[in-house]
């Protein structure tokens, strides 16, 4: 709006200063030219007025300023648009990252044993209580002499795993002594197992063998090592136990397929070897009674105990297994050779 009022304001000046003096000057003209004219004219042209020609005694009609002044077209000037101010998307901020609670350090289990200071008034139930091991272990770990026998202040180890229980024992062996239990005997073989070993030899039952302490797990059976390097089956033995001394079984010849055994000590001289497939009968020498098996295996079930001095009647049948001979008798049961006398 001011700026049609400013467009007008500049057109009235104009019209004052430029377009009213070139008018009145036209008029003055256009005056002078008809009164010049009127002279020498037509009376009737002079009485008879022209179209657009002023009538005598009227006053020559001057242009219609206001409607030249209307019929002027202004343009009117374009209002601005303003310039949209630009939305500025704010950047956004990650918001920080909750902080986790920093998960505790696991306590790394000792790879030794732990050494660790008895306390005053403490036992070692307690000790063992606390640290999750038997009383045993800890007096065999650290070589006690009794679980009574400790002080305050004294400097112990406690093992942490099984497998340090073991590996001390293996290195530190405590010699021991054991007892047959088998009335028959016990095999004594050259390695720790019963599918590849030989037999050695055959410790009577009763009879004391002397063991290095060297103690070996195997399908589930404890092998205890002899002094003269041969194995034995722990669950067979009394351990820590003495007998009266006897005699020692001399070791059988593991090269000889059918080595005869060397008679326990009470049979009246060396055992003949009788043939194969002759009937004959045998006197059971041990004095606790011999077991007859059901089959020619030393872990076969035991049938019944044949008492000292039974006499049996063998079919003559025999198999060797293991180097030990086995004979039929004749309720078809079997018995160790090196247990009879044969008459």
């Amino acid at each position: 709006m001011g700026a049609l009022l400013n467009s007008l304001r500049r057109y009235r000046l104009f019209v004052i200063f430029i377009a009213a003096p070139g008018l009145a000057i036209g008029l003055v003209v256009l005056l002078i030219l008809t009164l010049f004219s009127g002279s020498g004219a037509d009376p009737e042209a002079a009485t008879t007025p022209s179209a657009g020609s002023p009538t005598a005694g009227q006053t020559p009609a001057l242009p219609n300023v206001a409607a030249s002044v209307s019929t002027l077209q202004v343009a009117p000037t374009q209002t601005p648009v303003p310039r949209p101010t630009p939305v500025v998307t704010p950047t956004p901020t990650n918001p920080p990252e909750p902080t986790e609670n920093p998960e505790p350090t696991p306590t790394p289990t000792p790879t030794g044993p732990i050494e660790y200071a008895i306390q005053p008034e403490e036992t070692l139930s307690e000790i063992a209580e606390r640290f999750g091991v038997s009383i045993e272990d800890i007096v065999k770990f650290n070589d006690l002499p009794d679980a009574e026998l400790v002080f305050a202040g004294q400097i112990i180890e406690i093992p942490t795993d099984p497998s340090q229980i073991v590996e001390r024992r293996e290195a530190n062996p405590d010699p021991v002594t054991a007892v047959v239990l088998p009335a028959d005997g016990l095999n004594v073989r050259d390695k720790p197992n019963t599918t590849d070993s030989t037999v050695q030899y055959v410790a009577p039952g009763g009879s004391q063998l002397d063991l290095t302490g060297v103690v070996q797990e195997i399908e589930g059976l404890d092998w205890y090592e002899v002094e003269d390097g041969n194995w034995v089956q722990g669950r067979f033995l009394d351990i820590d136990a003495a007998a009266a001394p006897v005699a020692t079984a001399t070791a059988t010849p593991a090269s000889s397929e059918e080595a005869t055994p060397t008679p326990t000590e009470g049979a009246a001289g060396p055992s003949p070897t009788p043939e194969s497939g002759e009937a004959l009968t045998a006197i059971v020498v041990p004095e606790g009674g011999l077991n007859v098996r059901v089959a020619s295996q030393a872990d076969a079930e035991v049938a019944y105990v044949a008492v000292a001095g039974t006499s049996l009647v063998l079919t003559g049948e025999k198999a060797v297994v293991d180097g030990i001979t086995w004979w039929e008798i004749e309720d078809g049961n079997w018995v160790q050779g090196q247990f009879l006398r044969f008459d």
